[in-house]
């Protein structure tokens, strides 16, 4: 509790709580930035074709039995969610990710509300050391407890150290990066049979949550469900 204090402290010194979309004081996102400056409705697109789909469901002419079942994203990406995240991941802010986590509980569709189980796309073990935490844990970890749904962090592991996707424009460059980076973690026998929330915090190509959740799939998860905050 200490420590978390202090970190606190320290990180209000080197980032202070301004909202990141008008500047209000004391926290990183106000509730009507949240409102007004967030993109709701942004155009849901199969995670395979990257085509239009109906609620982001994969399209019935692109799955097979190891695709992930469909692609939901809270928000269009923008330059507001952007700088967060970017802060968040890159400067060491991850209590910047409070306010999106809680849009993302709040704004989860009703068709996957009742799922299982939440599984954060894991980091790599040294990219994790480096950066000191996983954001896809840490807002799968607000989704999870704000929506009473079981959160499993150790059913996929990243056994690869891939390029960062963001540094990778072309889609089929993005897919080769992290194909085979993911495995079996110790906890992937909780999920078989399971409906699953897959969470990270942005897609755009879809080729990390496809490449994760066919490993789902290949151990007997029932359905898969990428969640991510915008697209």
């Amino acid at each position: 509790m200490v420590a978390r204090d202090i970190w606190g402290l320290a990180l209000d010194i080197v980032l202070p709580r301004f909202c990141f979309g008008c500047r209000e004081w004391r926290t990183y996102l106000c509730d009507q930035c949240a409102k007004q400056k967030i993109n709701y409705s942004p155009t849901l697109r199969c995670a395979k074709c990257d085509r239009m789909a109906t609620d982001g469901r994969t399209h019935v002419r692109c799955q097979s039995k190891q695709t992930i079942d469909g692609l939901w994203a809270m928000a269009q990406k923008d330059q507001l969610l952007t700088r967060m995240i970017w802060e968040a991941k890159y400067q060491g802010a991850y209590e910047v990710l409070q306010p999106l986590g809680r849009l993302l509980s709040e704004n989860l569709p009703i068709w996957l509300v009742n799922f299982d189980v939440v599984v954060p796309i894991p980091l790599h073990a040294k990219r994790e050391r480096k950066r000191g935490f996983n954001q896809a844990e840490k807002l799968g970890g607000q989704l999870a407890e704000q929506c009473e749904i079981e959160l499993i962090t150790q059913a996929l592991v990243r056994t690869k150290e891939s390029k960062a996707q963001a540094l990778i424009e072309e889609k089929q460059a993005r897919l080769e990066n992290v194909r085979g980076v993911f495995g079996k973690g110790p906890e992937i026998g909780e999920v078989k049979g399971k409906r699953v929330l897959l969470v990270d915090d942005v897609s755009t190509t879809g080729a990390t949550l496809l490449n994760a959740g066919r490993i789902l799939k290949r151990h007997g998860v029932g359905q898969v469900w990428g969640v991510v905050v915008c697209r």
